[in-house]
């Protein structure tokens, strides 16, 4: 039965009714860096995973003692300070078997009355870090300081730490207490080896007893000696050692699975700028050194270094001071040791200019393959706290399909849900069940488990697409234990579009965070909003991003300022969760943009890197929309292109979409403003392509368009207010509308020109009847230099008005025999258009439209009726024939002149009754006007022929 399940699953994948299959990427990883504008700054002093596995902190930010708890996910739950006396910092953290959590550092002016020195802390809170009890420890008037916290094998916490013990130049020597439910030391133990003694690490032996790691200094201008303090049980000294080596120190110590006491720190090599991660072995029971290493960059590898057991090993971490790049800066290290202590695996994490100093890392299986660190990271003033986790997708699994962290599951529009699977295979007898468990923020919301999975194993899980994170845990058992083998955080469902174009589609923000200019990333950020693309660029590894982080390492395109806009307006008002795959390129001309004829998907050619990556993605059968913005390219020098060819040019990008992008519900096209005159362009060079683009609606009607000429324009790109914010806007509510069921008012599509004519048979006035009648619309002066009279330089535009549905231009003087049409170019800078509806949106730029005759004496201001609107016209857009039926109020019996896309008479139809036929399979495709005159109106039908 389990075989056919999978036979089943396997099909329904193949025969595309299920997410398409991703392929599994060795690692996974999760990069969050939370921004730390405290004035003094915060300092984490360590990490832990957590029973639920969640991650607690502890640490400090003058004044305030600090613990918090991140999820599973490394996204912080809360956080809480902790105070005692005037000041507090925390050093360490355990949890209890019970939930209750204890920390271990130092308070100021916290001990006896009247005494001010820093005394040793230990603070026991429940779950939630509400304190239950504290306890002090030190002696009167003299400093103390608890370093290291431990769980001890009967669930005591355990410290060390220094105290000090003399007043001439502060001696102090180290401390080792039990401690019992009340904080209370049930065990008390100083040890000294030199003047300064100061243990920073505790561990538990395998006999019960204990080793203190950390440095000593014989006198105070001494050079430090890594101390090693041994112990039994009852913390009776049974051995202590300092290094031979000049300037050692230990900060971490552990036991090897052979028994040794294997200690981990750093030393001088040369004291002005090599120092290296240095660990010592000793024998448990003599203490003697059995073997040492070394490990580093040719610089500074310090801060941080710490040691955790691992299965045939250790996990360890540090900073690594030699940069990837010059005039970059050090790195966060994690490394993997064998038994003997040889290097297995470094792994590096670059944060460029940034200077890190690791925390600490934590293994999160027994091999160590997946783990976790913090580092704190600084660039002069920006400061940052940095989490990382990484995990490898099957350890004794071997996966053909998981989801990956942040994933978006395309939605069923049906269900409103998306779908997740898990599966592959599992060898031999490594588990007796394997289990899926289901997250729905943080709390378990369903388990599915598998009790025979030698062989062939699948998991299939639905999510709403709902403004909620989904976390999946793929773990096996063996004995009742749980392995972690996948798992994938922060997953969605809900809905996926693309965008493409040039710079104006990238819409790309500043490089520096100080940038003064402003950008949508300040405010409009949202977790809900993903993307998907490269980790590197160069790369061949995939991530999915969300736009509540910084990039990390995603080196794609994001969603862009408009894009973002719109994906956060879709997630705010829909309560749907949305992909942005922005495949767009920077100053990319049409022509580039084509894919290779022989070969779509060849990697040489931007379209086929775009057309993997969405495949990859899972999205390619589920896309919603596609928005394009582009052609500014190609009004510049080296193209040029007229309105005919550039419009060729899209017809032939959009038959390779529909092709390889089936599944698209709806597209949109921005039209470009003038722009990049440094690039060669000119104003009827780019008025060329706004033509173009003018027609693209009329003729591929799937397209719908959205005018550029109301937003904010700094002469190439745009600026954000009135800019990118109103083009993310503006698009939205035609998405609203044609996706999302929404209704809206009027005003939500750009101002277009239906027909045009000299309204005073003194051809000194134009009227423009607009498309959408029940519009709201408004003249802005100034900008009457917008319209140009083609063919007459004699005449202008120097005037206009709205008079309800049109537009009416005022001209100095009638134009000249050559005049052919009306264009509206719109203009360079600034944020607004001579004709904006009341949404502000800009009327659509055109070229060359043509202007009828005025209309007989008497009838210089008649009232015209928009056929489109008032008759009823069908097919249309046409290829072999349209028919009309009229209003009732028409007589039918009239002759119709017919007008080409350039205003040229085309030919002419008689109809002898309010129903009539008109054969056009031998008509040029375009667009045309049907026009005539019946008593003191002019009646007008725009026809699209394809």
């Amino acid at each position: 039965m389990k075989n056919l399940l999978f036979l089943i699953a396997v099909l329904c994948i193949a025969a595309g009714t299920s997410l398409p299959a991703q392929n599994v990427q060795p690692f996974q990883e999760i990069i969050l860096k939370f921004l730390d504008d405290t004035p003094t700054g915060v300092i984490p002093k360590q990490i832990i995973p957590s029973a639920d596995g969640s991650f607690l902190v502890a640490g400090y930010g003058q004044p305030l003692g600090f613990i918090a708890k991140l999820n599973s996910c490394g996204s912080p739950l809360w956080s809480k300070p902790i105070l005692y006396g005037a000041e507090t910092e925390l050093n360490g953290i355990v949890e209890l078997p019970s939930g209750e959590l204890v920390v271990a550092g130092r308070c100021k002016n916290c001990g006896m009355k009247g005494d001010t020195t820093w005394k040793a802390l230990v603070v026991k809170t429940d779950a939630m870090a509400q304190a239950i009890v504290y306890n002090t420890f030190g002696n009167p008037s003299f400093d103390a300081n608890a370093n290291a916290v431990i769980l001890t094998t009967q669930g005591k916490p355990a410290i060390a730490g220094n105290v000090g013990v003399g007043d001439f130049l502060s001696p102090t020597d180290g401390f080792l207490a039990v401690l019992d439910n009340q904080l209370d030391a049930s065990l008390w133990k100083e040890y000294n080896e030199h003047y300064y003694d100061n243990p920073q690490a505790l561990t538990q032996l395998s006999d019960g007893g204990f080793a203190l790691a950390g440095w000593s200094n014989e006198n105070l201008t001494d050079p430090s000696e890594g101390l090693l303090i041994r112990t039994n049980a009852q913390g009776q000294l049974l051995w202590k050692s300092s290094s031979d080596l000049s300037y050692s120190l230990f900060k971490s110590v552990r036991q090897s699975e052979d028994g040794k006491i294997v200690a981990l720190g750093s030393y001088f090599v040369n004291p002005q700028q090599k120092r290296d991660a240095y660990l010592a072995v000793h024998n448990s029971t003599t203490g003697a050194l059995i073997s040492d290493e070394t490990y580093g960059s040719l610089l500074y590898d310090d801060a941080g270094l710490w040691l955790e057991p691992i299965q045939d090993g250790f996990l360890a971490s540090g900073t690594w001071g030699e940069p990837s790049q010059p005039n970059w800066n050090s790195r966060s290290w994690v490394f993997r040791l064998n038994e003997n202590y040889a290097m297995e695996e470094n792994y590096f994490r670059d944060e460029y200019l940034f200077a890190q100093n690791m925390v600490n890392a934590v293994p999160l299986t027994t091999d160590g393959l997946d783990f976790a660190f913090l580092s704190k990271v600084h660039f002069f003033e920006d400061k940052r706290v940095l989490f990382v986790k990484r995990s490898k997708q099957g350890h004794e699994v071997q996966l053909t399909n998981a989801p990956m962290h942040y994933q978006l599951s395309p939605r069923n529009l049906s269900t409103n849900k998306g779908t997740v699977e898990y599966e592959g295979s599992l060898n031999g007898n490594a588990y007796d069940e394997l289990r899926l468990q289901v997250f729905r923020n943080d709390t378990l919301v369903q388990t599915q488990s598998d009790m025979t999975p030698q062989g062939n194993f699948y998991f299939q899980s639905e999510i709403t697409a709902e403004l909620a994170n989904y976390e999946f845990r793929l773990s096996g058992l063996k004995n009742g234990v749980a392995y972690m083998e996948a798992g994938a955080c922060d997953v969605v469902a809900g809905d996926a579009y693309l965008i493409q174009g040039q710079s104006n589609a990238v819409a790309g923000i500043p490089f520096y965070i100080s940038d003064p200019i402003d950008h949508t990333y300040n405010y409009h950020r949202n977790p809900f909003v993903r993307n998907f693309g490269l980790k590197s660029d160069p790369g061949s590894l995939y991530t999915w991003h969300k736009e509540a982080d910084e990039n990390g390492d995603y080196a794609d395109n994001i969603s862009g300022q408009w894009g973002l806009i719109l994906g956060k307006k879709i997630v705010e008002e829909q309560g749907i969760p949305v992909a942005i795959l922005n495949g767009a390129i920077s100053g990319i001309s049409i022509d580039s943009m084509m894919p290779d004829p022989q070969n779509h998907e060849n990697q040489a050619k931007s379209y086929g890197r775009f057309l993997k990556r969405v495949k990859r993605s899972g999205l390619i059968d589920d896309l919603r929309g596609i928005i394009m913005f582009q052609g500014e390219t190609n009004a510049a020098g080296g193209f040029w292109d007229s309105a005919d060819e550039y419009f060729q040019k899209f017809v032939a990008l959009d038959d390779a979409w529909f092709e390889d992008f089936p599944s698209l519900e709806k597209k949109y096209l921005f039209q470009i403003r003038p722009g990049a005159f440094f690039a060669g362009a000119t104003l009827l060079t780019c008025l060329q392509i706004e033509e173009a683009q003018h027609r693209i609606p009329e003729l591929l009607p799937d397209w719908q368009i959205m005018s550029s000429t109301g937003m904010n324009h700094d002469g190439t790109h745009y600026h954000y207010e009135n800019g990118y914010e109103r083009a993310g806007n503006d698009i939205y509510r035609l998405v609203a509308q044609n996706l999302y069921g929404e209704t809206f008012a009027g005003n939500i599509h750009p101002p277009r020109v239906d027909s045009a004519w000299f309204s005073d048979c003194t051809n000194t006035q134009i009227t423009l009847q607009m498309r959408h009648t029940d519009d709201e619309y408004f003249w802005t002066p100034g900008y009457e230099q917008d319209f140009l009279l083609e063919g007459s330089a004699n005449s202008s535009v120097i005037a206009g008005f709205i008079q309800g549905d049109q537009v009416v231009l005022q001209l100095t003087e009638a134009p000249g025999p050559n005049f052919t049409g009306l264009s509206n170019t719109s203009h360079l800078l600034e944020g607004e258009a001579a004709v904006e509806n009341a949404n502000g949106i800009g009327m659509l730029a055109f070229y060359n439209f043509p202007v009828t005759a005025c209309l007989p004496s008497g009838t210089n201001n008649p009232e015209v009726q928009m056929m489109t609107n008032a008759a009823k016209v069908f097919p249309n857009p046409c290829t072999e024939y349209f028919e009309v039926i009229l209003p009732e109020k028409a007589s039918g019996a009239l002759d119709w002149n017919v007008y080409d896309g350039k205003g040229q008479l085309f030919k002419r139809i008689s109809a002898s009754g309010r129903e009539f036929r008109v054969e056009v399979s031998g008509w040029p495709a375009g667009i045309y006007q049907l026009k005539t005159i019946e008593g003191d109106q002019a009646l007008s039908i725009r026809i699209v022929k394809l």
